[in-house]
């Protein structure tokens, strides 16, 4: 069962609890209603008139929706529960927020379940307090296949034991310092695991970053997002993405159409100065690389040229280790600057005192 998951580690508990809706439906409902908390009462009535349908369809991926039990009237579908499953990364609300959206009246007014690895998230509460989406961690959704499904299948027992297995791994993260991260991490490789474990890592990091962020300025301007950084209503965006086997954390302050964005990806920490065709514009004709008196003369903010250069002017942090001193570029519109941190240093400290400060320069007023 294990290695069979290894295969789309999302992908697979979705299709895992089709097979379940397939296996037994009512097991399935009941499951759903005992995993709904006891002040669900509307919700709890729902799922138990459902019981009585006998036109109920689960669809994977239906509307890009994960899980979506629905049933006809007519020609209309009526969706009645919505499931997003969130595995290897956490939940965000503006993503939630686009889902409720996007059903709207056309499919009736059907539940929102968001099942989570993840116990403890930045937008947890934010989520719980708008009541749109009930919450269920893995761990109860284990508990309650064991008790609705037991002995009836030698693959749902399995699955029952792995899906334990995993919440175990995400509370051991939580609970886990730097120095043990890379003595975890060649273990878990072996398994074929750090994908998830790397995601994990990010997600916790991003959480506990927006809550210090949130703790010095206003909630109203921070958001976690990995859209497109366009909603006028926040002026900070979090984001944690995985490219080439390593996490990227991403803070993206916006000014108008210009991002001033902070990063840390391996062992670089950067500052990232992003306006259209920005890095392009400031490149040698011959070998594409930027020229620094062309980009600096593009570059009219004075604040822009200190948070570039690291200038203390800007009150970015103190890091160990000496600063790249030639501008870097990705893409047509991104240039960059570096420093490399070690394991000693307090990255998610410098970065949330290192936004704070950006923010407050570039918003004085705020």
């Amino acid at each position: 069962m294990f290695h069979m998951s290894l295969g789309s580690k999302e992908l697979f508990h979705s299709n895992f609890l089709e097979f379940l809706w397939n296996h037994n439906s009512q097991a399935f409902l009941n499951m759903l209603f005992d995993l709904l908390p006891d002040d669900a009462q509307y919700e709890k009535k729902y799922i138990k008139d459902l019981s009585e349908k006998n036109n109920l369809k689960l669809a994977r991926e239906k509307n890009n929706f994960d899980i979506c039990i629905y049933h006809e009237e007519g020609n209309k579908e009526i969706f009645d529960i919505i499931i997003e499953n969130k595995v290897k990364s956490i939940p965000y609300k503006s993503q939630l927020d686009k889902y409720v959206d996007k059903v709207g009246l056309k499919h009736g007014t059907p539940i929102f379940i968001l099942l989570s690895l993840v116990k403890d998230f930045a937008q947890r509460n934010e989520i719980c307090e708008q009541k749109k989406w009930i919450i269920v961690h893995y761990n109860q959704m284990a508990n309650s296949l064991t008790k609705f499904f037991k002995s009836q299948n030698q693959y749902i027992n399995d699955y029952c034991q792995l899906v334990s297995s995993l919440a175990d791994f995400d509370d051991y993260i939580e609970t886990m310092n730097g120095v043990e991260y890379s003595q975890v991490y060649d273990a878990v490789k072996k398994i074929r695991l750090h994908d998830l474990f790397l995601k994990l890592k990010g997600s916790t990091f991003v959480g506990k970053l927006y809550k210090l962020v949130c703790n010095k300025i206003s909630q109203e301007v921070v958001t976690i997002d990995v859209g497109e950084r366009e909603d006028k209503r926040f002026n900070i965006f979090l984001s944690n993405s995985f490219n080439n086997g390593k996490n990227t954390i991403t803070a993206a302050i916006m000014q108008d159409r210009i991002q001033y964005a902070i990063q840390i990806e391996g062992n670089q920490y950067r500052h990232m100065y992003i306006a259209k065709g920005m890095a392009k514009k400031s490149c040698d004709a011959t070998n594409k690389k930027i020229n620094s008196k062309k980009l600096e003369k593009y570059i009219r903010s004075t604040s822009a040229l200190y948070f570039l250069w690291f200038e203390e002017k800007f009150h970015v942090p103190q890091l160990l280790g000496d600063l790249n001193k030639k501008y870097c570029r990705y893409g047509a519109d991104i240039v960059y600057r570096y420093k490399k941190y070690s394991d000693n240093e307090d990255m998610l400290v410098i970065m949330a005192d290192d936004i704070v400060n950006t923010y407050k320069i570039l918003y004085p007023l705020n």
